[in-house]
């Protein structure tokens, strides 16, 4: 047991049981090292991406780019206090009160961006429900002002959860453990229930399409009108079309999901190991991997984004572009001379 006598909440025991190694610093390491980068990049372009391109700026495109703003700061931000948190540990005996302000920072910052990630993918979960259950009536009632108010709410309860985290959830740790618990559940229960309604409404339409185009095509070959060749070709072909769009935003939202799931699930598993056991020495050492892996989530959402969504990616090459001919630009302004030494060689 270390000699770590500085009352720092929680983080006083993480030192004395589970100081960490060598080894773990070195594998914590690689993980900030390999994702910092493509997070802050990625997540940058993005956010230009869609900052610059009218045809983005949606509803649906608004909870994206929130997600997108919370994934650059962790990857400005959180991921550095991260490391420096690591590093100090090593040390922690040594410099006691400045581990311990590194310590609360990144607890609170991890804590603060985990939660708004978590909203906010439920309501691109819950959204994505609404633009196929409201259907024609989805622009009028899912507005850009409402979904600025609506990812806005989501900042602020996310700030209320970290305060409230901040001067009450040591002092009644098992009050706030079964609140979290139950928020995190209801969470859950709301995503699942959304992406269970979209698969019903999606088989019911594709049923729908089916028996129509059935019935096109017999009556067709009965009466063999030219009359029904127009209806023919636009009915079977658009309504399939805008399902199909519809299907790939889905996908892309549900990978989204799916890989926040896996990110947040071995802190999710740390903190309740140590809720139910108070096992500080192991669950020290399973919540710093953890952390490492739930950073890592930053740097997928946009690799899925390129991946899934080619309206984005188009937008993303351009931006791209433009900053490359911001750079060229620039270049030429600040050294001229070359410029024209390289227009008279030409010539």
């Amino acid at each position: 047991m270390l000699a770590y006598n500085y009352s720092c909440y929680h983080f006083t025991e993480w030192v004395q049981y589970g100081q960490i190694t060598n080894t773990q610093f070195i594998i914590v390491a690689i993980l900030n090292g390999v994702t910092i980068l493509p997070a802050i990049v990625l997540n940058a372009l993005i956010l230009i991406s869609i900052w610059r391109t009218p045809a983005l700026h949606k509803p649906s495109t608004v909870f994206l780019f929130n997600l997108a703003l919370s994934d650059f700061v962790v990857g400005l931000v959180v991921q550095p206090v991260l490391m420096a948190w690591f590093v100090l540990e090593l040390n922690a005996v040594e410099i006691q009160a400045t581990y311990c302000y590194m310590a609360l920072t990144m607890i609170v910052s991890s804590t603060f961006f985990s939660c708004l990630s978590f909203y906010m993918v439920t309501v691109v979960a819950v959204d994505r429900f609404l633009a196929l259950y409201l259907h024609l009536r989805y622009p009028t009632i899912v507005t850009m002002k409402r979904a600025i108010l609506v990812a806005v709410s989501i900042w602020l309860t996310a700030l209320s959860v970290v305060v409230i985290w901040f001067f009450f959830g040591t002092k009644y740790k098992r009050v706030f453990s079964i609140l979290s618990k139950s928020n995190t559940a209801i969470l859950c229960s709301i995503v699942f229930i959304s992406y269970f309604k979209i698969y019903r409404i999606v088989k019911k339409h594709q049923r729908q399409i089916q028996a129509a185009d059935m019935s096109l095509t017999r009556t067709f070959s009965v009466t063999g009108a030219c009359s029904l060749e127009g209806s023919a070709s636009d009915s079977p072909n658009t309504q399939p079309q805008s399902i199909r769009r519809y299907k790939k935003s889905l996908i892309s939202s549900f990978y989204v999901y799916f890989a926040f799931v896996i990110c947040y699930l071995p802190i999710l598993c740390s903190v309740s190991y140590d809720a139910l056991t108070n096992d500080h020495r192991v669950s020290a050492y399973f919540t710093k991997i953890a952390l490492c892996v739930l950073a890592i989530n930053s740097a997928l959402n946009p690799a899925i984004y390129f991946w899934k969504m080619r309206e984005l990616r188009n937008a993303v090459w351009g931006t791209v572009n433009w900053l490359r001919e911001m750079v060229g630009v620039r270049r030429n302004e600040v050294n001229p001379s070359r410029t024209a030494q390289v227009a008279w060689v030409v010539k």
